[in-house]
């Protein structure tokens, strides 16, 4: 496996070298940014890079952009003495495999490239798109990129936007990325969920109401439409919005005016309006549940978000972003995700999207007593159950042979050599169950790598 390291640190350059060749790696050590970009020329792609992200002569995270392409399709695993958070997650957004501080944990490390030196990560690591030369914050695929690049096409001239998907695929995640890229994060963004309010006050939700407007309106209500006032208000599940509804907001559209429920005057709002809904609203319409010219009128621009299953790139992607939100929210509980990990996550289906993966993270943090995440803490199900011991001696077990009670009862056997034997059915087990991964089964046993590779030596497991 061949790892080249820029670094220009003598020091710590030198001991990395020794420990990655000790491992049994190449290493090619460069000691600055324009030492690297000119061997980069003339020599080929490694299989992964370690970059310190401030060297001598330049900044490391910028160094991708300026070597081939074929350098920016490899993991790149960027180490500092002065990280932050903010930088992590930027790194990790625009393709980074990790993000790590000095003194490094050499363990983690060599994990990361163990993972990757696995042949069966081959494929995974072509299918690995480039370092984008932009990072795009709603994902790596190219569908996603398309989608940014859509909006960033928009500017601040749009008035209506439609966007849909199915649930949890990430529909509210682009329009506050529509808000965020066009109008700016200081003007308002209000988000509601149509369907998760009862028809009886939708609209004194979404158009405010008048002191006196009916029983128990004490006070005057600011609605949803004077919340947004020259920001961007999103109207999830538009699709199962009554039809009484729709015909007001079908006039709002048209005039930019609303009514207070009680008032006598209108309001002049600016808005921009963004709906969202997972139904095929022109199916809707030929079945008489949504309104044919409301329809055309906020179908203006349409933009689609993919589900998940398709585009399996952006899976480890957002998992690695969610698992940065929990190490921001927890410091003092880290988690990380390897490559192993991240590969067996891309290859589940994820029905419940995006929604889905995010909580199957948080789970997996909240639940994981180890800092790195491992395939079995996504898991509901658990480990193969080891091979039942000696079945209890009863009245009517008694003075049975160890032929007549089974060869697993372990009648006349000594003592040493039964619990030599489920050791030994138990590890085979637990090996099958982890597809014979020392790493991952000798944290599930609770032992090191070392110390299971001992056992099996000495029970004869190959």
């Amino acid at each position: 496996m061949q790892i080249d390291l820029i670094e220009d640190d003598v020091f710590m350059g030198e001991a990395l070298a020794d420990r990655l060749q000790l491992e049994g790696m190449r290493c090619r050590w460069w000691r600055s940014a324009q030492a690297a970009q000119q061997q980069a020329l003339g020599s080929a792609a490694p299989d992964a890079v370690i970059c310190d992200v401030r060297l001598g002569d330049g900044d490391g995270t910028e160094l991708p952009q300026r070597l081939p392409v074929a350098w920016r399709q490899v993991p790149w695993i960027y180490i500092t003495a002065f990280g932050s958070q903010a930088l992590r997650e930027a790194l990790l957004a625009r393709g980074a495999l990790d993000f790590m501080t000095k003194p490094l944990d050499m363990d983690r490390l060599l994990r990361h490239l163990r993972a990757l030196a696995d042949p069966r990560r081959a494929a995974d690591r072509a299918a690995r798109p480039a370092w984008p030369a932009h990072g795009c914050p709603l994902g790596v695929s190219s569908e996603m990129r398309r989608l940014y690049s859509l909006v960033q096409r928009l500017g601040d001239h749009w008035q209506t936007v439609l966007i849909t998907g199915e649930s949890g695929a990430g529909k509210e995640e682009l329009a506050r990325c529509l808000h965020r890229e066009t109008l700016g994060t200081d003007r308002p963004f209000v988000a509601v969920n149509t369907a998760s309010l009862p028809d009886s006050l939708v609209e004194a939700e979404l158009f405010g109401y008048e002191r006196g407007a009916f029983t128990g309106a004490n006070r005057a209500h600011r609605g949803l439409f004077e919340q947004a006032q020259g920001g961007a208000l999103f109207l999830d599940e538009i699709g199962d919005m009554p039809l009484a509804l729709q015909a007001r907001l079908l006039r709002v559209l048209q005039d930019r005016r609303i009514t207070r429920l009680g008032a006598e005057r209108d309001l002049q709002v600016d808005v921009r309006l963004i709906f969202a809904t997972h139904r095929h609203l022109h199916e809707e319409v030929r079945a008489g549940r949504f309104r044919e010219d409301l329809y055309y009128r906020i179908n203006v621009v349409h933009l689609h978000v993919p589900p998940l299953r398709d585009r399996p790139e952006d899976i480890g992607w957002l998992a690695q972003r969610f698992v940065s939100h929990w190490n921001h929210a927890h410091p003092g509980r880290p988690r990380c995700l390897g490559p192993l990990t991240e590969a067996w996550l891309s290859s589940q289906p994820w029905p419940g999207n995006v929604r889905e993966l995010r909580n199957a993270v948080e789970r997996a943090c909240l639940l994981a007593t180890e800092e790195e995440l491992l395939p079995t803490h996504f898991t509901d199900t658990q480990p193969a159950a080891p091979v039942p011991l000696a079945p209890v001696v009863t009245t009517q077990t008694r003075g049975m042979s160890p032929v007549q009670g089974g060869a697993a009862s372990g009648i006349g056997e000594r003592l040493e050599d039964f619990l030599r034997r489920q050791e030994r059915l138990y590890i085979e087990q637990m090996l099958a169950h982890h597809g014979w991964q020392i790493g991952v089964t000798a944290e599930s046993l609770g032992i090191s790598r070392k110390n299971l590779w001992e056992r099996m030596k000495r029970l004869g497991i190959h």
